[in-house]
């Protein structure tokens, strides 16, 4: 069974995920409070055109994936929270690491895997971070020249919770409509059996929004022993997941929060960011395997929130959503 799902956010993007489901148990607990307010507030609205021409999507492995197509691309322009991280070498190359989702004009949020400089500066040479937002070239691998963006002023890097918090030297231009801000969402820990929706901006050629739910605590103890006092979300695996194309993580994983005034449509909130499928680091850099039934680990923002505060310089109430988060 086929259910598309369309939502109104205020957070920058309209999306059309399509669900494949195997239960109808699934869409019998799909909220009905959300389906209502959901289907009441149509409004499409979508970023940057899709460029004419093909973007190739290259892992780790060096292999390369496939041809951007316009609906997928349709898909990742419009979430207008989320920034490309590049590495540029001295001799001006601009290598796509990964995403980073916007929380402030300048805070941002990524994995800290995403973010090790003696990693990447190995890999492609000496050179130096900067954030694009706002256009498709956050999409973009491996820019020569004219890739124009932000320095970075420090990271924080949270090795066990596999979280990184980057701020700017300068602000990123957020208007409201080319670049935005996503509220954080102080929901911790996430219960079993949860569905939350990961943007894969590694997959241009397909589906890049991909269901994502939260296994059961054996099953993903089993993987990782100490994941819960980590603080980490564990999902199960998804059909066609391919390791080596986003092992680095850093994609925003985005959940649907009621709004407690009467009429609003759920807003769309930052749930986590996305991480590794194995427990070492050095697994996962290296790109040795393909476990297709690997669960992944990804980082609960709601318990980075006093960090991103601290590093932001702004009142918690300016960034969080309490609200509880809509279960798919």
């Amino acid at each position: 069974m086929r259910l598309a799902l369309v939502l109104d956010t205020s957070s920058g993007f309209a999306h059309f995920p399509d669900i494949f489901l195997t239960s109808a148990f699934i869409v019998m607990h799909f909220s009905l409070i959300l389906a209502t307010a959901a289907f009441a507030y149509l409004h499409f609205t979508y970023g940057a055109a899709v460029p004419a021409r093909p973007i190739r999507m290259t892992p780790l492995g060096g292999e390369t994936i496939g041809t951007a197509n316009p609906a997928a691309m349709q898909k990742l322009t419009s979430a207008r929270f989320i920034a490309g991280l590049f590495w540029v070498t001295t001799s001006g190359v601009a290598y796509r690491r990964c995403a980073a989702t916007i929380i402030t004009d300048s805070v941002l949020v990524t994995s800290a895997v995403c973010v090790d400089s003696a990693d990447v500066a190995a890999r492609h040479g000496a050179g130096s971070w900067l954030v694009t937002a706002g256009s498709i070239d956050r999409y973009m691998q491996n820019i020569s020249g004219n890739l124009t963006g932000n320095r970075l002023s420090h990271i924080d890097i949270n090795d066990d919770t596999n979280m990184a918090v980057i701020k700017l030297q300068m602000p990123l231009a957020v208007d409201g409509n080319n670049i935005k801000t996503i509220s954080v969402s102080s929901k911790v820990p996430i219960p079993d059996g949860t569905s939350l929706t990961l943007f894969n901006t590694t997959d241009t050629t397909d589906g890049p929004m991909l269901i994502v739910t939260q296994g059961r605590d054996d099953a993903c103890r089993l993987a990782v022993a100490d994941y819960a006092s980590r603080h980490l979300m564990c999902t199960q695996p998804v059909q066609n997941q391919y390791v080596y194309a986003d092992a680095l993580g850093g994609d925003p994983i985005i959940g649907y929060a009621l709004s407690n005034a009467k009429g609003e449509p759920p807003k769309v909130t930052l749930a986590g960011v996305s991480g590794m499928y194995y427990t070492s680091k050095q697994a996962t850099l290296s790109g040795a395997e393909n476990d297709k039934a690997a669960f992944r680990f990804h980082s609960i923002i709601g318990y980075h929130i006093d960090h991103i505060v601290r590093v932001a310089g702004v009142d918690a109430r300016s960034i969080v959503n309490d609200s509880e988060l809509v279960l798919l």
